[in-house]
């Protein structure tokens, strides 16, 4: 918040990662965030966090009263829809970072030994990783290649070692690809039963047995898209109009 503000204001809380993992992070986020957070946290008249992951953290973090709190969770858009044939490739999609887990991903891939499906990299070239030649880097695209890709991946696997809510497997899930992600931020929240919501170290086990039991990847393409139903944007908007409302 603007330091000099005096109106009512509600502050949206995505994530506190420059503070909980700050080698994740460039030092100017880490400096823009830092200083300014709690004194907005403070000052807001209510807060809103995308995720009861998030809401946690800020109250352990910064001793905000709950009662100020309001969960508004990201969503998807309806654009976002399942068809398609399954492909021959395993898709992440996101910045690729170290807090993605791109690594973690790629070395599982590599374990699979060959033949193999394709490994597809989906996203900008961010930071700190080191992609291999022979992973596929599709670097940004339009939303419709976007939803093409979701739509054909024989998995797409998201490893990220924190998330305040994580967009890309409600995406993917809403396109109908199986989705296997690690159990960080919002992401048990809003998948249920619809992704292999898993550890760290079980994503080669579990990308094995995606990859095996096309019964299971038929299962999931079935689940996400009506899991995802329940997140739409529509939704969101709601929440967020109701609580600058009351402010």
């Amino acid at each position: 918040m603007p330091l000099a503000l005096k109106k009512p204001s509600v502050v949206t809380i995505h994530d506190h990662t420059s503070i909980t993992m700050p080698g994740r992070h460039r030092l100017k986020t880490i400096v823009s965030y830092n200083l300014f957070i709690g004194r907005s946290l403070e000052r807001a008249s209510r807060i809103a966090c995308v995720s009861r992951a998030v809401a946690d953290e800020t109250v352990r973090g910064f001793a905000v009263d709950r009662a100020k709190i309001e969960i508004v969770p990201n969503g998807v858009d309806r654009f976002f829809s399942p068809g398609g044939e399954e492909g021959d490739y395993i898709l992440f999609a996101g910045t690729l970072e170290p807090r993605k887990g791109v690594d973690d991903l790629i070395d599982a891939w590599r374990s699979l030994g060959t033949p193999r499906p394709r490994l597809v990299l989906c996203g900008g070239r961010g930071w700190g990783v080191k992609i291999p030649d022979d992973v596929e880097v599709t670097g940004y695209v339009t939303r419709e290649r976007l939803r093409e890709l979701y739509r054909g991946a024989i998995a797409f696997v998201y490893p990220s070692r924190y998330e305040g809510f994580g967009i890309p497997p409600l995406e993917a899930m809403a396109c109908g690809a199986p989705v296997i992600a690690t159990r960080v931020g919002a992401i048990p929240e809003y998948a249920g039963d619809a992704a292999l919501l898993i550890e760290r170290d079980q994503l080669r086990d579990t990308l094995i047995r995606l990859l095996r039991d096309r019964g299971l990847r038929n299962e999931l393409r079935a689940r996400g898209p009506e899991r995802a139903k329940l997140y739409g944007w529509e939704r969101s908007a709601r929440l967020m109009m109701e609580l600058l409302e009351c402010v």
